[in-house]
Parts: structure tokens; C-alpha cells; sequence
């Protein structure tokens, strides 16, 4: 469970191991969980207390407590559905119709450094994969390149649509570019395996892809990617970072869209898990 959500996010009732989850939380706060749903129709923030009882056959465990932020968000207020296939296309309606500015990828060079901008220091811009910190430039020749996430010679985009969304395009050293080349992420030694700080990252880009260009529905994943199951654990293993949620809200103000699952981190296992 996410320490942040947003208002409308429906709980899963499904664990691992073909568990039940039964969800709770305190008497004064019940408004904001209405049938196994994250409410919050207040003009700010709520942060509640929410238990979980997890139950196998007879088993039950004791309660499992989580502090949960729900965001008033209007972006997803239309979302309606809960989970699977139907999640995944009122998300790339959602995600698409929004996108109402369709950046080049001349554009990147201009907007990479404003969107992974060192939060550190407001001259710098921070490079995937290795997290240096450089000073902001669009001279790509010596100082970085741009970096497709889903490689290009193995996706369905050349340098547009996909091939050029900022939230698929990350700035990258270029000895580090080069050394990934076109290989697929993955843990084993005929994949690319990132740093742990930045698989979170790399997946929920991937997820951000598979929603929103519905060609990626006849890619062959496996181009890409070791497996969807992996790219799950990675979203667990390295959840969203300030880097990500400035880099989401920036965005949004340029291409007008925003990367569902750096909002909601669930709903990646809502949809394939």
C-alpha cells in the first residue's frame, strides 16, 4: 500500500496466495473508505488510518496498519473501473484525451533538463541509470543524450508519438546509453539490469507505454522487458521518488497528460497482477 493515493482508489479485496483482504479503518474517518474505496471530496489532503486483515482458509492475520494519504485529485475523477483490462482503457482514454500538446523530439532537448532537474540545485539536471548530477545543458553532443526506456529498434515508434512523450524520454550519459544498446531489462545475464534506485522508475515508464499507445497491444513485451511479473516486483522494490512526482507534475504542464502509475503505484497490480 502506497503512503500517498488518490481519492477513488479502489482497494483490493485479493491477496497473494488466493488470500482475502478485509479493510478498515477508524469510525471518525469511515466516510473516506466507502466499499473498499478511497474517497476524499474535501478540498485538501486526509490522511487516515486503514487496517488490513489478511485471511487464508481459517486463518486470520492481525491487523496490519497503514498511514495513507488520499489526495484530492481531480485528474482521475472519471475513473471508474477497478481493476484488469477495463482499468487499463478508462486510464489510456483518461491519459490520452489529455494529451493535448504532442512534443518532437527536438523538443526534448529543450525540455529534458527542466523535467529531471536536480532538485538540489535548480542549474543541474540529474541523468538516468547513474543519478549524476550535470549542469543543465542541451548540447547532447558531449554532455548526454536522449534515452528511449522502451528501445526504439524494438518498439512500434521512430522519433515520434512514443518515440518522443517525455514521460518515455529520459536524459542519459551517453557511455551508459551505449553500453545498454537495445538489450531488454531484466535480472538475468543476457538483460540489462538497472541499479535498484531506478527499476521503479523504469517500470512504471513501461506501464506508462503499455496504456497509452495502444499499438504497444500487439509489441511483443518481451523486446522490451524480462516480464510483466518482474516489472511488478520493480515497482515494489523502488516505489516513486520526489525526482518522479516533480518530473510528473512538470509534464503535465507541457503535454497536458500525467503518468497514472507514478500517482498510484497500485494500479499496475490492479491491472496485471
Amino acid at each position: 500500500m502506497s503512503n500517498s493515493v488518490i481519492s477513488g482508489t479502489q482497494l483490493s479485496v485479493k491477496g497473494k496466495h488466493n488470500s482475502t483482504i478485509a479493510w478498515y479503518t477508524d469510525q471518525n474517518y469511515s466516510m473516506y473508505l466507502v466499499e473498499n474505496k478511497l474517497v476524499n471530496t474535501t478540498n485538501t489532503d486526509i490522511t487516515i488510518n486503514l487496517y488490513a486483515v489478511f485471511s487464508y482458509g481459517a486463518y486470520a492475520s492481525a491487523p496490519q496498519t497503514y498511514v495513507v494519504s488520499i489526495i484530492n485529485n481531480s485528474y482521475y475523477a472519471e475513473i471508474d473501473a477497478v481493476s484488469g483490462n477495463e482499468l487499463l482503457l478508462d486510464l489510456r482514454d483518461l491519459i490520452t484525451d489529455t494529451h493535448t500538446y504532442i512534443t518532437s523530439y527536438e523538443d526534448c532537448k529543450e525540455y529534458l533538463p527542466y523535467t529531471d532537474e536536480d532538485l538540489n540545485n535548480s542549474n543541474r539536471m540529474i541523468l538516468f541509470y547513474t543519478g549524476e548530477s550535470i549542469e543543465k545543458s542541451d548540447d547532447l553532443s558531449n554532455d548526454w543524450n536522449r534515452e528511449h526506456v522502451w528501445c526504439r529498434s524494438q518498439g512500434w515508434f521512430q522519433y515520434s508519438g512514443a518515440g518522443a512523450d517525455l514521460h518515455h524520454i529520459r536524459p542519459c550519459d551517453i557511455s551508459v546509453n551505449s553500453s545498454r544498446g537495445n538489450t531488454p531489462f531484466g535480472e538475468s545475464e543476457e538483460y540489462y539490469e538497472p541499479d535498484d534506485s531506478y527499476k521503479g522508475d523504469v517500470a512504471r515508464i513501461i506501464f506508462y507505454l503499455l496504456v497509452r499507445y495502444e499499438e504497444a497491444d500487439d509489441c511483443d513485451l518481451s523486446n522490451c522487458v524480462e516480464s510483466i511479473e518482474m516489472l511488478l516486483e520493480w515497482n515494489e522494490l523502488d516505489p516513486v521518488d520526489a525526482g518522479e512526482e516533480y518530473r510528473n507534475d512538470y509534464i503535465e504542464t507541457i503535454q497536458g497528460n500525467r503518468n497514472p502509475f507514478i500517482d498510484n503505484e497500485d494500479y499496475a497490480e490492479a491491472i496485471w497482477g
